[in-house]
């Protein structure tokens, strides 16, 4: 039915928005509509319309991700303007990466990490959490690596409201984050270098304490030192993980 109508009806009337600033595609994307009415909308609906906002600031990616409708997000984030992409529900105060990053939605943050700005990545929510601290705490390492090679210096270690970095949250440890941090900084000249990489180990140190005698941990450890260029150390830490795990003799070498 809705295909037969988007065909009979004008552009202006497929485009338009209601008193709250919703279209069509707004109403479609509500939690109790079938997902199969949105596609010709899809097809007929022109970009700005598409990327439209309601009058607080909700555009039908913030709403289908809300409503965990995670193909037509997919399909939305082809279709949008880059300043719907990167903007801020007014009423959640969040970005769409947030939002996805909230809801699982880990495609979905792919493709959007992939094509928003820095400045929108970058940005923290009312509380002080950026996306990465979200990815972190749902333990994404896929997205934690993606945001990380596109996040500033200083959103990277962001403190939260609570005074929390990444690191204090991390579901899965500081072990991969820490490894993620030391391949961005390889291919980096920054100040905050060597700020990174410390607080790093100072975070595997913590690890160590409480796994006791860990080969990726001191392997993840060695590559830090080495990076520091504290080279003994990085041999005392590789000779250890070698010790506990044979087969990171292999990983040495091509490190």
């Amino acid at each position: 039915v809705v295909k037969v109508l988007t065909k009979k009806m004008t552009s202006e009337s497929i485009n338009a928005s209601n008193n709250s600033g919703g279209t069509a595609l707004h109403l479609a994307v509500a939690p109790e509509v079938i997902e199969t009415i949105v596609w010709p909308l899809l097809d007929t609906m022109d970009t700005r319309a598409i990327s439209a906002s309601n009058n607080v600031g909700q555009t039908a990616l913030h709403l289908a991700i809300s409503n965990r409708k995670a193909a037509i997000a997919e399909r939305l984030v082809d279709l949008m303007t880059p300043e719907a992409i990167n903007s801020v529900s007014r009423a959640t105060g969040k970005t769409a990466l947030y939002s996805a990053i909230e809801r699982g939605m880990e495609k979905v943050a792919i493709k959007l990490i992939e094509i928003m700005s820095s400045d929108a990545i970058n940005r923290p929510n009312s509380v002080g959490d950026t996306a990465l601290h979200l990815a972190a705490q749902n333990g994404m390492d896929e997205v934690c690596e993606l945001l990380i090679s596109k996040m500033s210096h200083d959103a990277i270690l962001h403190k939260n409201n609570s005074g929390n970095t990444i690191f204090n949250v991390a579901k899965n440890g500081t072990e991969g984050l820490a490894g993620i941090l030391v391949t961005k900084i390889k291919f980096t000249q920054h100040p905050d270098d060597i700020k990174y990489l410390e607080r790093a180990i100072s975070y595997l140190d913590k690890e160590l304490a409480l796994k006791g005698n860990n080969a990726s941990l001191y392997f993840k450890k060695g590559n830090i030192l080495y990076v520091l260029e504290k080279k003994a150390a990085a041999v005392k830490c590789y000779e250890t993980a070698l010790s506990l795990e044979f087969s990171y003799g292999e990983k040495i070498w091509d490190n």
